[in-house]
């Protein structure tokens, strides 16, 4: 028989849902604006997209059925055991259907707001409310049948409104024709694409392959309707063998047939050479699938039993008959007491053998064994030291006018007394300080020193406990500068009392820009410690930058090369 539009409406499955997901306000802007810049010459965009989409979505289909699994599924199937990629999978899947739906249904609750305001004479944000509460109230039901229903109702109005303005507009059908050759006007390039794009939706493939999953029969079900289907058709033989013959074997109505009772009725929708429906035509007989006994295990009375009525349902697993002893119970007890007690046993011998052998818990040295064969060991007693001797612990002392220039992750250089250099990590440092002591950068008493603890590969194992190691650290410096002795410069000042740096140059006459200074007078029997004009040195203002307690670099008045004066030299008790 034929069927009505109504059935035919009922095999849709997820195209209504697709098709409201397609046309939405993206779409329609696109085709408004391309029909108000360009007529009828882009048409062809839209045939293209209609029938590029079949294909799409006919693929989108068929990549679910035959595997039984979506688009998402499949494609984490492609590295299944990989949990980066699988993670990988979902979060772009997920990410591209967000911002997709947000986008289209903000698109959506816009247009339909508005559409709204206008019809009914209701503010937009009232309007926008209430089509957001139906929005929430239809996808809160969750059953997939009620949307497609509700969405099947309003494709079909869309598809009828779509066909009555069609024919309202009376279109140039010369132009729509030409419209479908394919051409590209000045300027249209944009809405082509639009055309193209709003139609292609890549999200779209996605929920169709999911409702498909949802909707039609996997490669699966149709196995067991296969293995279903020889099952019954067996059964017929075997009975037209014992000489039970009926006319019309499981059909008795359109009502009460054995297609109504069958769980893959929804997947079975064959048709005959005219159109119609076949329904197996034998009255079949029931039986159940699987049927099991359960027999006692044990003897004794029935002190309960669970649900047990006939025709009850029942889960697996669950109990229904209930079993009693006046021992049971203390029998029970006395053997998992049995049970406890070897169990505590077993496990203090298993921790006695392991402590007859001593394991090394790290890699290192062995730095102490006071051990003997056969010496006799009592618990508790220290018999090997073991030492991690590739990452050594250096700790050193910074005075307070240094400690500021280190910090955990600075390298400080390390030198042994054969000059093997070493670079130790900052690890800690104890600001909590200490007063007095030596430093071991300049050697000078006195001040604040602080503890910092240092990590040294010991590359090559001559790094050994107790050692005494000198470091260096760079707080500042300086290249291509002019450096000279800290000694060299003194400080002098000048006619208005202004403290200056002073370096004396040698020179082969006197230069005309000797500044005037005030030099201290020598008392009888006091040293000199600055040369005199009849010595060939005279005094030049200099300007210094960074110093160590060895040398100081000049930044302006000494040149390179120039000879300076440091000190006097005793000689014979007289200078010179």
């Amino acid at each position: 028989m034929k069927k009505s539009f109504g059935e035919r409406m009922k095999n849709m499955g997820p195209a209504a849902i697709i098709t409201s997901a397609f046309i939405g306000p993206g779409t329609i802007t696109s085709c408004t604006v391309a029909g108000i810049g360009f007529g009828y010459a882009l048409l062809w965009a839209l045939v293209f997209s209609g029938i590029a989409l079949i294909i799409l979505m006919e693929m989108s289909a068929r990549t679910t059925l035959a595997p039984g699994m979506n688009l998402v599924d499949s494609s984490v199937a492609v590295a299944p055991e990989n949990p980066v990629w699988k993670w990988l999978v979902r979060i772009v899947f997920f990410l591209t259907v967000l911002v997709a739906c947000f986008a289209f249904q903000a698109g959506n609750e816009i247009g339909a707001a508005r559409g709204l305001a206008d019809i009914c004479g209701l503010p937009i944000p009232a309007a926008a409310i209430l089509i957001g509460l139906l929005t929430l109230a239809t996808t809160w039901i969750g059953s997939y049948k009620t949307l497609e229903t509700i969405m099947q109702i309003f494709v079909s109005l869309m598809g009828v409104l779509f066909l009555i303005t069609a024919l309202v507009i009376r279109p140039d059908w010369g132009a729509v024709l030409k419209g479908l050759i394919p051409t590209l006007p000045e300027g249209s390039y944009v809405n082509a694409m639009a055309l193209i794009g709003t139609t292609l939706i890549g999200m779209n493939l996605i929920v169709h392959s999911i409702s498909c999953q949802e909707k039609y029969a996997s490669a699966e079900e149709l196995g067991k309707l296969e293995r279903y289907v020889d099952h019954l058709l067996k059964k017929i033989a075997r009975e037209l063998r014992e000489g039970v013959i009926d006319a019309d074997p499981c059909f008795s109505s359109e009502s009460d047939n054995a297609c109504v009772y069958c769980e893959f009725a929804s997947a079975c929708n064959f048709t005959d050479g005219e159109g119609g429906e076949i329904y197996p035509y034998q009255n079949g007989q029931t039986e159940f699938y699987e049927t099991r006994t359960i027999e006692a295990k044990a003897s004794g009375p029935v002190v309960g039993q669970g649900n047990l009525l006939n025709h009850a349902n029942v889960s697996e697993g669950e109990a229904l008959l209930y079993l009693g002893s006046s021992t049971i119970d203390s029998d029970i007890r006395s053997k998992q007491e049995e049970i406890d007690a070897a169990q505590q046993k077993l496990d203090e011998a298993m921790e006695a053998l392991a402590d007859f052998n001593a394991v090394a818990p790290i890699d290192g040295t062995v730095t102490s064994c006071n051990l003997t064969e056969g010496q006799e060991v009592k618990s508790g007693d220290t018999v090997v030291m073991i030492s991690n001797n590739v990452t050594m612990l250096v700790t050193i002392s910074v005075d307070d006018r240094n400690i500021s220039f280190i910090k955990p992750g600075s390298y400080v250089e390390l030198k042994d007394w054969n000059d093997n250099v070493f670079q130790g990590l900052v690890t800690s440092i104890d600001m909590s300080g200490s007063q007095g002591g030596d430093s071991m950068m300049g050697g000078s008493s006195g001040g604040t020193k602080y503890p910092v603890t240092l990590t040294v590969d010991n590359f090559n194992g001559a790094l050994m406990e107790g050692m005494g190691l000198q470091y260096s650290f760079v707080t500042s410096e300086s290249e291509a500068c002019v450096m000279v002795p800290t000694a060299c410069v003194q400080y002098f000042p000048d006619m208005d009392g202004n403290r200056c740096s002073v370096v004396f140059v040698q020179r082969e006459e006197r230069p005309d820009d000797v500044p005037e200074l005030q030099f201290p007078e020598i008392q009888p029997g006091q040293k000199r410690t600055f040369p005199t004009e009849e010595e060939g040195y005279y005094p030049v203002i200099v300007e210094t930058g960074i110093a160590d307690t060895q040398n100081v670099e000049i930044k302006s008045g000494v040149e390179e090369g120039d000879t300076v004066f440091l000190n006097y030299t005793l000689t014979d008790s007289s200078y010179g």
